[in-house]
């Protein structure tokens, strides 16, 4: 019931109605279900003994149509009147399932992107806290499992329900013992059954999302640290972790589809021997006669139509419980808030200064201060150096400058006010290099201009930037110029090239401040030069803060901040 009110408050307002429409023709589909079977003793009747067969229901049609109803006439316009009410059922549940599938992908659809819109407008500390691989498996194969193990799942519950309902009225309505019996001994078996295995499928499932988050993990360590694992010879670490989930899969795999099976053979075998003991029991009794005939004729029948809904509905509610995980997941997602903004009418100038004043910083689930009580002030046009041991706090102090992480204490303002107010503002002002350049699989202009609509690419801008960043050799070497690929991350381009794009693409936007983490760390003195060669032909042109351990750019700057244990030492 918790995974059904879950399910509930997922659904926005249209899609409330959506689903409540889709219950008419859920119970259009029972009627045709229940009047399908309701033909099967007219049709048996007019067969075996014709003389019984009542036709009052019937006669509308006959006589709008002038039927001769005598004879074998009788038994063609039966034959007729069922052949028609099945077609007609068959041709409206296809319709019916339709309806199911298209709410079911279209729902995927809204949860899938909602989901994806809210983890891009988390704050970067989310990124820190959650691994990369969970949030894919989030977005592709929790989103998947959603639909196909809940949302299409509880459609075929309901729908299978109402159908096994109204046989069981029928039943009642018809006055037959044993077949009332039947469905109830039925029922109370696949209660037993689903009481027996519920923990276990709920507990499958848990693995089921645990494996397919680690199979993304080593997929991703794998591929990222391709370099190193064919120079170390490790890649059987990798496929062996890996193929440890696959296999863990694949026994949750075979035990979910055994325990899929179990219903069907349970009913069958329940079925059979109820038919079984009928006909033995007519037999010696010697009352095999044409009332036992139809009787029997209808309850094959029920049995046909019975056990598959009975199937179904046992197999539905073991896949809702499989994904109790699921629905777990996408719930806690969707519940995720966006970014705060405080103002997003207020703009933060910077026309004078930034100001950081007794400002300090602790990651979450960490007693160490990672940033103690930091004093500062960088003046528009100079060039900023932060230096510092590893883990001493300077990268830290970058983020918190750039609007990527948020205080613990105390403020940072730009022109005296809080860049808090308007953080996507005071973001739009800067931009960003990191130790290294993620690229995408795609040419070298849209590795510059990095999400810009293509159609409004400044191509002006773009071929002085290119300049700037000395990229204008490579463009001019490579067959398609700018329009050439760069490979997956990169793998087309020199260390330096890549730098050269990711000090472009910060360009590109002519931002106010350009913030550079180690941006030549781990380039050769040579490439790291021209890089550096590139960098002052900004200075005074922009606000300059670089975070590196290397003196050759350090030194081109006119205020160095050197940070220990979280303390900073002008």
């Amino acid at each position: 019931m918790t995974s059904l009110k879950k399910f509930w408050e997922i659904l926005n307002n249209k899609q409330k109605k959506q689903f409540l429409l889709i219950v008419p023709l859920l119970l259009f589909g029972t009627l045709l279900e229940i009047l399908s079977l309701g033909m099967v003793i007219p049709l048996i009747t007019s067969i075996i003994s014709p003389d019984k067969v009542n036709l009052d229901i019937l006669l509308p049609l006959i006589n709008f149509f002038d039927l001769n109803v005598l004879g074998s006439n009788m038994i063609v316009i039966i034959v007729s009147f069922v052949l028609g009410i099945f077609l007609l059922k068959n041709f409206y549940l296809i319709f019916l399932y339709s309806q199911f599938i298209k709410f079911a992908t279209s729902l995927e659809v809204h949860i899938t992107d909602s989901i994806y819109k809210k983890y891009l407008h988390q704050p970067y500390i989310f990124f820190i806290n959650n691994k990369s691989s969970k949030l894919i498996s989030n977005l592709t194969i929790e989103t998947r499992m959603f639909t196909n193990s809940f949302t299409i799942p509880i459609f075929y519950f309901i729908n299978d329900l109402l159908v096994v309902i109204s046989i069981f009225i029928l039943v009642l309505f018809v006055g037959s013992k044993s077949l009332i019996i039947l469905l109830l001994v039925m029922g109370l078996a696949g209660l037993i059954l689903t009481l027996v295995l519920r923990k276990n499928v709920k507990k499958w499932g848990e693995t089921r999302s645990h494996n397919d988050e680690y199979k993304i993990s080593y997929l991703e360590q794998a591929i990222d640290s391709i370099k190193q694992t064919i120079m170390q010879n490790n890649q059987e670490h990798f496929i062996n972790n890996f193929k440890k989930h696959l296999l863990s899969n694949a026994d949750v795999t075979n035990k979910s589809w055994i325990v899929s099976r179990l219903p069907r053979v349970l009913y069958e075998i329940l079925g059979i021997i109820a038919l079984s003991s009928f006909v033995l029991i007519l037999v010696f009794n010697g009352e095999l006669n044409t009332n036992a005939m139809i009787e029997l004729g209808f309850y094959v029948a029920i049995a046909y139509r019975v056990v598959p809904s009975l199937n179904i509905m046992l197999v539905s509610f073991q896949q809702l419980r499989f994904s109790h995980v699921v629905m777990n997941i996408i719930s806690k997602e969707l519940k995720l808030s966006y970014e705060k903004k405080i103002d997003n009418n207020k703009k933060i100038n910077f026309n004078d200064s930034i100001k950081i004043s007794n400002m300090s910083f602790s990651y979450p689930e960490s007693k160490v201060k990672s940033l103690d009580a930091i004093n500062l002030i960088i003046k528009r046009g100079d060039f900023i150096g932060i230096k510092g041991e590893s883990g001493s706090g300077k990268t830290t102090l970058l983020d918190i400058i750039i609007g990527l992480l948020e205080a613990s204490e105390g403020k940072l303002e730009a022109d005296g006010v809080n860049i808090n107010e308007n953080i996507n503002n005071w973001r739009t002002r800067i931009g960003y290099v990191p130790q290294s350049t993620l690229l995408i699989d795609d040419t070298i202009k849209k590795n510059i201009i990095f999400g810009t609509n293509i159609e409004n690419v400044n191509e002006d801008r773009l071929v002085d930037i290119i300049k700037i960043t000395k990229l204008d050799k490579l463009v001019r070497n490579s067959i398609n110029g700018w329009d050439t690929f760069v490979g997956p991350n990169g793998s087309k381009l020199s260390g330096g090239e890549k730098q050269r794009i990711g000090i472009a693409r910060a360009l590109y936007l002519d931002p106010e401040i350009l913030a550079m983490d180690e941006p030549t760390s781990s380039l050769d003195i040579h490439t790291e030069n021209e890089i550096i060669e590139s960098i002052n032909n900004l200075i005074g042109k922009k606000t300059l803060i670089v975070v590196s351990h290397r003196e050759n750019l350090i030194s081109k700057c006119n205020k160095i901040f050197n940070i220990s244990d979280g303390k900073l030492i002008e």
